[in-house]
C-alpha cells in the first residue's frame, strides 16, 4: 500500500470530537434522518475515548487512500441511507489504524472494539452550521474464529488478509536478498528484520486471548468523514496518520521521564492531549511563527472541567501547567519523528494573563525532528511553587 504522511482531517470530525455540553448548549440537535428531535443528549455523547480515536484515524486514512479490490473502492454506501461502510482484513486495519506502532497498542484497543461492538452508545455529531446530529457514528462487527467459516465474506477476508502477508514477506525477503549483495547498510537490514518479525507475530498476536481476527466491518456516518474523500471534498485540517497509535506510544514512553515528572501535578487522559492538538490544528492558518489561542475558548473544547458554571477559568495554575505539559509532548513528538503531517510543532509558549491568551512559537519545517527543546510558559522555579501551594492541581493519578 502507499505510504501516507498527510491525513485530510474533516473538520467536521474535529468539531465533534471538540465538542462539549458547554460548547454546543445553543445547538440545534437532528436526528440521524435529520428531522429535529427533543431527546436530550446525555453526558457521554460527549465521550469519545477507547476505540473511537483509533477509528477515526482509520476511517480518515481509509477514506484518503480509498483502496480498490478487483476495481471495486473498499468503501461503498449503504443503500438509502447517510451511512458508508468498508470490510477490512484484521491486516489492513491495523496498517490504516496503528500503523508501525502496534505492539503495545493491539491487544487494549482489540478490548475496546470487542466493547463498541456490542454498544450502540448515541454520541453528538457536529455536521457544521450549528447542527448536532443524535446517532451511532461508528458501528463494528469482529469476524472471529467462531464465525462461520463457510460464509463467503469471511473466506474472502481469510484469503485477501493470507496474500497480503504473503506479499509482504516476498517483498521483504526481496529487498533482504539486495541489501547483501550490495553490502547496504546494516541499520536497513535490521530495520526490515523487524517488519519481517511484525509480519509473523501478526499472524498470531491476536489468538490467544481473543480468538482468531480475521477481518472488521465498519459502518460509519457518511456526513462525519465525507471531505476525507477526494470524490466529495469539503474542508479539512491537516494531520499526521495513526495519530492516536503515535500519542499513546509517547505518553508510555515518556511517563516517567525526568522532564515531565515536573508537571506531574496535572495528569490528563491521551483523549485531552489528542483535543489540544486537534484544537491547535484547526486554529493554526499554516502562516507565521505562532499560534494565538484564548484561555476560556481552549478549555471550553479541550477541558471543560477547568471552567465553572459561568465558563470562566477555575483553576489558572492548572490550565498554564496543563498547556506547558500538553505543547511539550507534542515537542518530543515532533523530535522524534511522530508529528509528521502536522503543520506545527510547538517550540515555546508565554501567557499573557491580561487578555487570557496563550502565545505559542511553532516550528514549521518540514523535517521538525530539527526543533529545539520545549520553553514553557511557566519556570521551574514556578511549577515547584505551584505543586506546593496549589493542592487542588491534578488528582487523576490514572492518567499521564
Amino acid at each position: 500500500m502507499k505510504e501516507l504522511t498527510n491525513l485530510r482531517y474533516p473538520k467536521n470530525l474535529v468539531s465533534t470530537e471538540l465538542a462539549t455540553q458547554k460548547s454546543t448548549q445553543s445547538m440545534t440537535v437532528i436526528d440521524e434522518n435529520r428531522k429535529l428531535t427533543t431527546d436530550k443528549l446525555k453526558s457521554n455523547a460527549y465521550q469519545l475515548a477507547g476505540a473511537y480515536p483509533y477509528l477515526f484515524d482509520c476511517i480518515t486514512m481509509l477514506c484518503n487512500e480509498n483502496p480498490t479490490i478487483n476495481g471495486e473502492p473498499i468503501v461503498q454506501q449503504v443503500p438509502d441511507s447517510f451511512f458508508l461502510h468498508a470490510t477490512l482484513t484484521w491486516e489492513d486495519f491495523k496498517h490504516f489504524a496503528l500503523g508501525s506502532y502496534r505492539k503495545e497498542t493491539k491487544n487494549t484497543l482489540l478490548k475496546e472494539l470487542l466493547k463498541l461492538q456490542d454498544s450502540k452508545t448515541v454520541k453528538a455529531i457536529s455536521i457544521g452550521n450549528g447542527i448536532i446530529v443524535r446517532t451511532s457514528p461508528i458501528q463494528i462487527t469482529l469476524y472471529q474464529e467462531a464465525t462461520d467459516k463457510n460464509d463467503s465474506r469471511i473466506k474472502n477476508l481469510i484469503e485477501r488478509q493470507r496474500n497480503l502477508r504473503n506479499k509482504k514477506t516476498e517483498e521483504i525477503m526481496n529487498q533482504m536478498i539486495e541489501i547483501k549483495k550490495t553490502n547496504a547498510d546494516e541499520a536497513m537490514a535490521e530495520e526490515l528484520m523487524d517488519k519481517l518479525e511484525d509480519i509473523i507475530e501478526s499472524g498470531k498476536d491476536d489468538s490467544e486471548k481473543f480468538g482468531k481476527i480475521y477481518g472488521i466491518e465498519i459502518t460509519f456516518f457518511g456526513p462525519l468523514f465525507e471531505a476525507a474523500l477526494k470524490e466529495i471534498g469539503g474542508p479539512f485540517v491537516q494531520i499526521g496518520t495513526n495519530f492516536q497509535a503515535k500519542l499513546e506510544t509517547s505518553i508510555r514512553q515518556f511517563k516517567n521521564s525526568p522532564k515531565f515528572m515536573k508537571y506531574r501535578s496535572v495528569r490528563k487522559y491521551p483523549t485531552t492531549y489528542r483535543k489540544y492538538a486537534l484544537y491547535l490544528a484547526e486554529r493554526d492558518n499554516g502562516n507565521g511563527d505562532y499560534i494565538t489561542i484564548k484561555a476560556e475558548d481552549m478549555l471550553i473544547h479541550v477541558d471543560p472541567q477547568n471552567l465553572n458554571t459561568h465558563l470562566k477559568i477555575r483553576n489558572t495554575n492548572e490550565m498554564r501547567i496543563f498547556v506547558d505539559k500538553a505543547n511539550m509532548l507534542l515537542n518530543e513528538m515532533a523530535r522524534n519523528g511522530l508529528l509528521k503531517g502536522f503543520r506545527y510543532a510547538p517550540k515555546k509558549c508565554t501567557y499573557n494573563a491580561s487578555s487570557k491568551e496563550f502565545i505559542i512559537g511553532v516550528y514549521r519545517e518540514s523535517d521538525k525532528t530539527m526543533i529545539p527543546e520545549y520553553e514553557g510558559n511557566l519556570t521551574d522555579e514556578e511549577l515547584a511553587a505551584i505543586a506546593k501551594d496549589d493542592e487542588s492541581v491534578g488528582k487523576n493519578h490514572n492518567a499521564f
